[in-house]
Formats: C-alpha cells, structure tokens, sequence
C-alpha cells in the first residue's frame, strides 16, 4: 500500500504530514495540532464509510466444517459436562451441539479448555443425553485479516468457491432460516449444518456463515475499508483524488466547535455542505469503478 502521509519530523506527536496539514491549517491557524490531525482522520474515516472509495478483496479465508465426536457414556438432564470419545480440535469457547434423547439439540459453548475426556459446558442440558450421541463443533465465525492501519467500512461481495453468496441483515436471520413459512423451511441455522448461501459482518472483524459450513472451502471478501482510529496513513490515491473533500470535512469539523477563536458556524456549515456534496460524487464514482458506464438497476427475485 503506497503512503503519501507520514509523521512529521517536526511534530511532538504523531501527526500527518505538511502535503496534508496545509489544506487544512491556514483556514483555522487558532486550532491546535492535535484537533487538527483527529478532523483529518475523521474526515477520512466518514468519506470512506459513506462513499466505499477504499474497496479491497481480502485474504482467503480457509472455511472448515463441523468437527465432531460422540459421547461415551449417558448425561442425565440439568448435567453441565459430557464425556466423549475425542476432545482433539475441541477448545474454550467454541460453539457445540449435543444430540438429546428427545431427538432434539442442546446448542452452546464449551466452557474452558476440555481435559481428558470430558467437555464442560456453558449451560444446563435441557433433556438427557443417550451413550453415542453426537457432538458436533459449528465453525461459522471467521476472523478478517484487514491491511495494517484499516478496519472494515462493509462488507460488499463474497464468494464460497468461486461461486457468489448473498449478504444478510443480522435481524433476518431467524425468518430466513428457522421460519415454517417460507425461506429454508425445517432448517435451524443454530443446529444444523449446511451449504452457506448468506453472510454478514460481525464487529468490523469477523465474517458470519450461514449456514455453518459442512465441509471445508475457500472464502473471499471484498470489503469497503477505512483507516482506523488510530491510524496517521492512508493511501496515495487518496490524497491524489479527495484531499479538497477531506479538507472541508475538516475544517468543518473544526469550524463548528463552540466558543473557541477558529468558531465560524456559518463557514463551518458551507464546508459540510461541500462535504455532503463531494461525497455523494464520490461515491457515484466509486460505484461506477471510475469508468464512464451507468449504474444500472436489477429485478431480484424473491428478495425480502
């Protein structure tokens, strides 16, 4: 990643560099370096979340399937551990189900590193468990690996395999995927394991896999990313195409802190307007991939 921003040798602090400093300080020469250098950042951060400018495919993902293993003797109801043939690939934290003798699954977490021959559980079996029952580790959550100084703006395309999977609100998951009604009728994303055919981003870290996946593949994001917090870089392309953005989000920033000398509402309201303005162009353009062809719109099915 090429880097026109750097840490001034002249400043007590980590701060960007005077190409970046001077769109932005002449027009608030009251306002204190570090106020300064967050408005930057700052600006940086809301262009790239509004308008997905950054966009990057991230690392492949190595996707697993379920890991599993079965009991070795009978667990009775309210029992909080299990006993089974195999612990290997079992750790604190991950995600189980265990077969119950009333043909349903308890689901929930290991609690602690397993010992021996025996899991200890984050809950109260909720029915008993036969001799041989099923012990399945779910491996649906997979960490991002993000270039050094970004986080995740959104996540914007994924493919399992080559092939293309669509994205999911978090809030649909239930009437998509345990609804009697419509969407995959019958299937418990909590229990069962399957083909994933959705995703979302979990924390800006972590991808999520619906279903979780019953066998092992490849998984590619192409994710829209931001500089974080406390970062001081972004990229040359940047500063090449959206430095005058970045400089009124700034100085509006800025301007509209109350009651100090740099203050100028009225001017700090026409630099957020340009703001507004020059993100919504760059986001057509990030959109259109800086080419010359339309947005265009597409008749999608079946989309709740």
């Amino acid at each position: 990643m090429t880097i026109v921003v750097q840490v001034s040798s002249t400043a007590t602090s980590n701060t960007y560099s005077p190409d970046i400093l001077n769109w932005v300080c002449p027009d608030v020469p009251m306002a204190p370096l570090p106020l300064v250098t967050n408005a930057i950042r700052d600006s940086v951060i809301e262009l790239c979340e509004r308008a997905l400018i950054w966009r990057q495919e991230l690392q492949q993902i190595l996707v697993l399937g379920p890991t599993s293993t079965t009991t070795t003797a009978a667990a009775s109801e309210g029992a909080t551990s299990i006993t089974v043939a195999n612990i290997t690939n079992f750790s604190d934290q991950d995600t189980i189900t265990v077969d119950l003798e009333d043909g349903t699954k308890w689901r929930g977490h290991v609690s602690g590193t397993p010992t021996g021959s025996t899991i200890n559980l984050d809950g109260a079996l909720n029915d008993a468990v036969d001799s041989g029952a099923s012990v399945t580790k779910l491996v649906y959550l997979y960490p991002l690996t993000l270039p050094a100084g970004t986080s995740c703006a959104k996540g914007l395309k994924a493919w399992l395999n080559d092939s293309p999977i669509d994205p999911i609100s978090p809030d649909d998951v239930d009437n998509e995927f345990n609804n009697t009604s419509f969407g995959w009728v019958g299937v418990n994303w909590r229990t069962d394991v399957n083909l994933p055919t959705r995703w979302y981003i979990e924390n800006e870290t972590t991808v999520t896999l619906l279903m979780p996946p019953a066998t092992t593949g490849n998984l590619r994001i192409l994710a829209a990313l931001k500089p974080t917090r406390a970062s001081t870089t972004f990229p040359a392309w940047i500063y090449e195409r959206y430095i005058e953005t970045i400089a009124h989000g700034a100085k509006a920033k800025i301007m509209m802190v109350p009651k100090k000398p740099y203050t100028d509402l009225k001017l700090g309201a026409y630099h957020w307007e340009m703001f507004s303005v020059l993100v919504g162009e760059a986001r057509a353009r990030a959109a259109r991939g800086s080419t010359r062809g339309p947005l265009r719109t597409h008749t999608v099915f079946n989309l709740r």
